[in-house]
């Protein structure tokens, strides 16, 4: 950790230079313009407060500086009211010609670099990054400025400032080199602690004053006003360096590529071991694999084999592990989610805890693996991957399953409050597109056909029951056990549509429809009333709408004319 922070700094300086040597016009006036407007505003807002102590008194208060003593109290509050809006208008002023000069420099940069272009955004990247370089010198020579007149207003209080400061950098470091957690914390949520730390040095510097006050020597009353502003300006300019400090070395691969003339753009290795991999090491692997089977069984297993299960899910690790209990063997499935799948594992889990019948193996339990990946542990059992020829028939079975499985009044009411169906995310806007772009005569007959019923479409899908759509019935995640059943061991994008959304739209499977809503209909009480040629609308629709989030307009174009056709059969029946 040492390491990496000598050479987060040592990249910090270099950027310095070359940005400097670049660009020295352009930081030196954004930085002094960044001085300047945040002086304008400090006092715009200072200000203020010196006119309520005015209204509050009957004339000038005598602490005040013994030049206003001249002037009447109501001139007085009239001209530091003014002076406040002009200096305000001066901070709006300056931070406008910051944001140009900004632009400009990092225009100049990237032209320097004589670059092609690397990524999406690098010029509003270049731009903040250019801008936060800015900001981050200009708090650097506040304090520089600054720290001389605090030693002059009070001497005690700047040396307790400056010992805090440095005690905090040094500590935070050391203590992230040899504390995992802090440093995790640290990277983490480094604004955070940095913004607590500084809350915690001024209060600390506040109760020294409060002491001068109470049993020391203490300055008047307007040098302690004085010095209490400019000690919170001075922990907002350190947190302000930090934080801008962090801003740029995370981009740091990115920054390097886009300044320097003779670094490439590095791209990150996409088979390492960081995140959810690095806890497949064969080492430690079978140890937070019995951790976790006896957080959620709370039982002790002793581990039989382990074997990786392929389901093609990115950044999601699954096992098959045989362990026994007192001489019994039992079969588990354990999924663990990479930290950036958690509302996916967290998505799942709501489903499989709330919902029963559905064609999925038996969910144990939730836990985590080092506090940092969600884990779900399944009853296993005789299952196994359906990976031979017949596998999209096992799929249409899962399909049909699903379709017969009622969702429970709590799931959808929770789902209604959270997402929007297809009913509801229908829009005319795709219409109006589609409109200038198709040129075939049968296409724009159909969509006006459509548009002419577009309305009653979408009431009449508006109306149908509920059914579960999971889009990854698929290759790998579809399970058989030895009962013949169908099982579907994902479910991290499940969601809830009008009734038929998510069937294969194909001839052959649209067809079979008809036979899968005989099965479901003798099962779920709210399909009575529901006629097949609706559930094949509400399917149309669905893959309708997916063409046209693809931007596969001829596709979308290709089903209005049976979507048209199936809404004329719901509308005669």
């Amino acid at each position: 950790m040492l390491s990496e922070f000598r050479s987060a700094m040592r990249w910090i300086f270099s950027l310095n230079r070359r940005l400097l040597k670049v660009v020295p016009w352009f930081t030196v006036c954004s930085v002094a313009a960044t001085l300047v407007s945040q002086l304008a505003l400090l006092l715009a807002f200072v200000l203020p407060l010196k006119v309520i102590l005015l209204l509050g008194s009957k004339g000038v208060p005598r602490y005040f500086p013994d030049q206003f003593q001249a002037f009447d109290r109501q001139s007085l509050i009239l001209a530091l009211s003014g002076l406040a809006m002009l200096l305000f208008l001066v901070h709006l002023l300056f931070e406008h010609l910051i944001g140009k000069c900004v632009a400009a420099g990092s225009r100049k940069l990237l032209s320097r670099s004589s670059k092609m272009v690397l990524f999406e955004n690098q010029d509003e990247m270049a731009a903040k990054a250019y801008q936060r370089f800015s900001r981050g010198l200009a708090s650097l020579v506040f304090l520089l400025l600054f720290i001389p007149l605090l030693l002059w207003l009070n001497p005690y209080l700047a040396w307790i400032f400056i010992a805090y400061v440095l005690i905090v950098v040094n500590g935070s470091v050391l203590l992230a080199a040899f504390v995992p957690t802090f440093q995790t914390h640290l990277t983490n949520a480094g604004g955070r602690v940095a913004t607590l730390l500084a809350g915690v040095g001024f209060l600390l510097c506040f109760g020294y004053m409060v002491a001068e006050f109470l049993w020391l020597q203490a300055p008047s009353v307007l040098v302690a006003v004085a010095c209490l502003l400019l000690l919170r300006q001075l922990f907002r300019h350190s947190v302000s360096i930090f934080n801008d400090s962090l801003a740029l070395v995370e981009r740091r691969r990115q920054l390097s590529a886009l300044f320097f003339h003779g670094q490439r753009l590095i791209e990150l290795p996409r088979h390492g071991f960081d995140g959810v991999w690095s806890v497949v090491e064969p080492a430690t692997r079978d140890e937070w694999l019995l951790k976790a089977l006896s957080d959620v069984i709370s039982r002790s297993f002793a581990i039989k084999a382990v074997r990786w299960l392929q389901l093609g899910v990115t950044d999601v690790v699954a096992y098959r592990v045989v362990a026994s209990d007192r001489g019994k063997e039992e079969c588990f499935l354990v999924k663990v989610f990479e930290s950036n799948r958690s509302a996916m594992a967290k998505h799942e889990a709501t489903l499989l805890v709330g919902q029963a019948n559905l064609p999925t193996l038996e969910l144990l339990g939730v836990t985590d693996i080092e506090g940092r990946f969600h884990c779900h542990v399944f009853a296993l059992d005789s299952a196994r991957q359906a990976l031979g020829k017949k596998w999209p028939v096992r799929c249409q079975v899962a399909r049909c399953a699903l379709l017969a499985c009622a969702p429970n009044e709590d799931l959808k009411a929770l789902f209604r409050r959270s997402k929007s169906c297809l009913a509801q995310r229908m829009e005319r806007d795709v219409l109006r597109r589609m409109r200038c772009l198709l040129d075939n005569p049968a296409h724009l007959e159909e969509l006006l056909h459509f548009e002419e019923s577009f309305d009653q479409i979408r009431e009449l899908i508006s109306r149908l029951p509920m059914a579960f759509v999971n889009p990854d019935i698929r290759r790998g995640l579809v399970l058989l056990d030895d009962h013949g059943r169908v099982l579907v061991c994902h479910w991290a994008r499940w969601s809830l549509e009008p009734v038929g959304s998510g069937w294969p739209t194909e001839e052959r499977a649209i067809n079979a429809l008809d036979e899968a809503y005989e099965a479901a209909a003798a099962v779920r009480s709210d399909l009575a009333e529901v006629a097949v040629s609706q559930l094949k609308l509400a399917a149309l629709l669905f893959a309708f709408e997916r063409s046209c989030k693809q931007q596969d307009y001829h596709g979308a174009a290709d089903l209005l004319g049976r979507i048209n056709k199936a809404f004329a059969d719901s509308a005669g029946e």
